[in-house]
């Protein structure tokens, strides 16, 4: 027969031992109290702030480039609009998956993809990227039916420089290229944040500070899926000077 004081010595062991158990789930909820208080409290403005930046994203609006005008007035070097296929690198999970998908609704040389890929080197992932300039109407169209399958993937309506009288004038006028891994080495980012190209040889590469112009700004409002709700503000781009010839 067990004595009735082992009895008691073992019933105040459990009650003491319930008692620390039940003090230790008392500070736990307690600091889970607090910490929710402090969060939804003295923390609500900065992670409201964060929140609401989460769905911002500032987009280039590329400036126009300026025209070239031979002594007579006539146009040596003008803007026609094309279709781009761009990309926003931060809402894709798997870019070589979708560089592929795309490949076979547009034709992808090693250069654009290559090319593509150092801009995503050297510029953040919440700036569009060009992968592929100046679709067709039939590219444009596939895009564009299939546009809804690949967040992150938008056809873009762009000014792409157009000479009217051909070769005639290039040795001259000179002709502008998209910028490439080594134009990102020597080429100012800042100036042409939101630029895709660049003047080579004659009177584009000579007076190409003149020419290119200033970068806008974009505010937009997107949702979790990265479509664009609504312009919240914008800072128009400042066109590229015309130049006359003499």
């Amino acid at each position: 027969m067990i004595p009735a004081s082992d009895h008691l010595h073992d019933s105040r062991i459990v009650r003491r031992r319930i008692f620390c158990a039940a003090v230790l789930l008392a500070l736990l909820a307690l600091a889970l109290v607090g910490r929710l208080a402090y969060v939804q409290i003295f923390q609500y403005q900065y992670f409201s702030t964060l929140a609401r930046d989460n769905h911002l994203h500032f987009a280039p609006l590329a400036p126009v480039r300026g025209l070239i005008h031979d002594r007579n007035g006539e146009v040596l070097a003008q803007n026609r609009h094309v279709y781009n296929l761009a990309i926003l690198p931060e809402m894709v999970r798997d870019m070589e998956r979708l560089l592929a998908q795309l490949g076979r609704l547009v034709t992808l040389s090693e250069a654009d993809v290559e090319r593509f890929k150092a801009l995503m080197e050297r510029r953040p992932p919440f700036e569009w990227q060009t992968l592929r300039t100046d679709l067709n109407e039939e590219e444009a169209a596939r895009v564009a039916l299939s546009q809804h399958r690949h967040p992150g993937v938008e056809l873009r309506a762009r000014l792409q420089r157009h000479y009217p009288t051909g070769e005639l004038a290039a040795h001259v006028v000179g002709y502008v290229g998209r910028i490439n891994a080594d134009d990102l080495k020597k080429i100012d980012a800042q100036a042409y944040h939101g630029i895709d190209y660049i003047g080579r040889g004659g009177i584009e590469a000579q007076y190409e500070s003149f020419l290119r112009g200033s970068t806008g700004i974009e505010r937009l409002e997107t949702n979790a899926h990265g479509k664009v709700v609504q312009s919240l503000s914008r800072t128009m781009p400042d066109s590229g000077y015309a130049v006359h010839l003499s």
